[in-house]
């Protein structure tokens, strides 16, 4: 439906909006309207995507490390590949990213203020990662495209976790 297409694109992050940082803001955003009951305040959801991280962070490094490697058998689900051979060469760099991606989520403001100082030295031209976009950015994304709600987490801890993702990625 014509009417649906707003809320999926919001769903699965793909209008560039609502997977990004600065979020929009839950009581003002006509999309998420809907979840208000759901939704916890963004410093409690952050720490809450904070704790899953760091709760399954050996396995969610194993598990990005999929993207990276060897596919496995054609699965008929676009999202389910569990027969990926994970590319283990690129563990240091992933696990690095998500401590990143932690210190965000943590943080008082999350990643709000790193996003405009990382902006500040791009524009002097100084490097903003020694981590590779290409491992850093397909593990990331792998991860954020397969946060499963409520299995993982809240809706609004998986919503700040994808937003902090794409901003690390």
């Amino acid at each position: 439906h014509a009417e649906a297409a707003g809320f999926q694109a919001a769903i699965d992050g793909t209008d560039g909006v609502h997977w990004a940082l600065p979020l929009p803001d839950t009581t003002k955003e006509h999309l998420l309207q809907g979840y208000l009951p759901v939704l916890k305040p963004d410093d409690a959801a952050r720490r809450e995507a904070a704790a899953r991280v760091i709760e399954n962070s050996e396995a969610l490094v194993s598990y990005c490390l999929r993207a990276l490697g060897a596919p496995g058998p054609y699965m008929a689900s676009q999202l389910s590949d569990p027969g990926n051979c994970p590319d283990t060469r690129f563990a240091k760099h992933i696990d690095s990213a998500l401590r990143h991606v932690v210190a965000a989520l943590l943080s008082p403001q999350g990643l709000q203020a790193d996003i405009v100082r990382q902006k500040e030295r791009e524009r002097e031209g100084i490097a903003h990662s020694l981590l590779p976009k290409y491992a850093v950015g397909g593990g990331l994304a792998y991860l954020r495209e397969r946060i499963s709600v409520p299995r993982d987490m809240s809706w609004a801890a998986a919503r700040q976790l994808r937003a902090h993702l794409t901003a690390v990625m």
